[in-house]
């Protein structure tokens, strides 16, 4: 061992086998170690002890046994890796490759590689060391692993593909994969990175804007707990990210059609970002609105109401044409469960619901109820309808309907109300994204008026066609 006037000498012809008193791990690389990234720099060292005291006692150091793997039969230890976090149903062991290389003064490098995340314990060993029964180990040395990125999707509503609306929730989907870093597949997610498992390596992630778009980018943390095997898909909801312009309204220079990135960043491991993969992470974002125009006719025959989605370019309103996923959902049950308006009254906003209904006691629906299937809408109408006799009461809805726009269009039928001729003033309260400085679209509904004179003398002829 060098101390000074000590030697070892065999008794009798015996022969002495001196083993390694352990081994050690050195130079690994600081954690997180990346997922499916070959580590060699690492090395496994045979070691002993050196006294540095003369006291048998005293603190002792390690030394390295430069002899090791030098014998007449060369030894070499054995590397094994577990996965040791996290536990539970849907855990995976994924690939593990631990091997250790030919010894040089006492140290031998390691090849070192787990395509999974979490912790994985590794263990360097020798046993029966030249048939002596002496053995040396590492003892559990844990390593812990994370991705090597995420792969982020922005997911605009179905049927308005690469844009949103300003101010309204969007999905976005996020994949966690090991190396090597390139095209994603479905073998390089790394399943461990999922929020249900215990000691789950999973953690949560914050989404973030990249181009600097003058605007704010809402509920931008996504929970742990939404990754599932290595995937977290987060459907557009009122709590989902939502990005709004900053300026209050649209003019020549605000608001404008605009185009964000988003970037996803986990919390703990900040290196770990979806930055290199956001190819599907961009959307447009326009400042929309909906435009219901006026609508007149027969009181015999229903009536088509004009709905029209528009977004500001900069100088007009266009139409919306690539927005096929507005949804205007009337009720299942038909026009007479919709609502309905007396004759002969002056209504105080009766609600007429033209989406997914909160009550049976329609006049009582208050908010704007809609779904992210696409908008539901909520309508109320006021005014007055005259009449002389007792006749049906007015169905607001008829039954039906087509529920979504196509190429930003749709029309909205409102049953005959037969006897009774009137005007309403139709609005629908529609989520704010859709609004114009909060306030809701509204158009003039006439029954019995054929022209926008109201003169009923000219009509000589009138008919349904279908």
């Amino acid at each position: 061992t060098g101390d000074s006037g000590l030697t070892l000498s065999g008794v009798g012809g015996t022969t002495v086998v001196v083993a390694p008193k352990s081994f050690e791990f050195t130079g690994m690389p600081t954690e997180p170690l990346v997922a499916g990234t070959t580590y060699t720099a690492p090395k496994l060292v045979a070691r002993h002890y050196v006294d540095t005291a003369s006291d048998i006692t005293a603190c002792r150091t390690a030394g390295t046994t430069v002899n090791f793997s030098k014998e007449l039969t060369s030894q070499s230890p054995t590397l094994t890796g577990t996965r040791l976090e996290p536990t539970g149903t849907n855990s995976q062991d994924g690939t593990i490759s631990a091997s250790v290389g030919s010894f040089i003064s006492g140290e031998g490098a390691l090849s070192l590689m787990w395509t999974e995340v979490g912790k994985l314990t590794l263990t360097g060993s020798i046993s029966n060391y030249l048939s002596s029964g002496l053995s040396a180990t590492t003892g559990a040395t844990n390593v812990r692993f994370a991705p090597s990125y995420f792969d982020l999707s922005l997911v605009p509503l179905t049927g308005c593909t690469g844009f949103v609306y300003s101010g309204q929730p969007f999905g976005v989907t996020i994949m966690a994969y090991s190396a090597p870093w390139g095209t994603p597949s479905a073998s390089s997610i790394t399943k461990n990175y999922d929020g249900a498992l215990t000691s789950t390596p999973a953690h949560a992630i914050a989404l973030s804007e990249t181009t600097g778009a003058a605007g704010t980018l809402a509920n931008t943390s996504v929970a742990s707990a939404a990754f599932t095997q290595g995937q977290a898909t987060v459907a557009a909801s009122t709590t989902s990210p939502k990005w709004t312009f900053t300026a209050p309204a649209p003019t020549a220079s605000a608001q404008l059609p605009t185009s964000i990135t988003l970037r996803a960043t986990d919390t703990v491991d900040t290196g770990i970002t979806s930055s290199g993969h956001e190819t599907a992470a961009s959307a447009t974002v326009r400042r929309g609105r909906l435009r219901v125009a006026n609508a007149f006719g027969s009181e015999k025959l229903a009536l088509s109401v004009p709905l029209s989605m528009e977004y500001w370019t900069g100088s007009y309103w266009a139409a919306s044409t690539g927005d096929s996923c507005t949804q205007l959902l009337t009720t299942a049950s038909g026009a007479s469960s919709a609502a309905s308006y007396t004759p002969g009254a002056t209504s105080t906003a009766t609600q007429a619901c033209f989406g997914v209904c909160t009550s049976a006691s329609v006049p009582n629906i208050t908010g704007s109820p809609f779904d992210y299937a696409g908008t539901s809408l909520v309508g109320s109408l006021t005014g007055t309808l005259t009449s002389t006799s007792s006749s049906p009461s007015f169905a607001a809805v008829a039954s039906g309907d087509s529920t979504t726009f196509s190429a930003g269009r749709l029309s909205l039928v409102m049953g005959a109300p037969l006897t009774t001729t009137g005007s309403l003033i139709l609005t629908l309260v529609v989520p704010d994204w859709l609004q114009i400085g909060g306030v809701n679209p509204t158009a003039n509904v006439g029954f019995g008026i054929y022209n926008q004179l109201g003169n009923t003398k000219k009509i000589i002829n009138r008919r349904e066609i279908r």
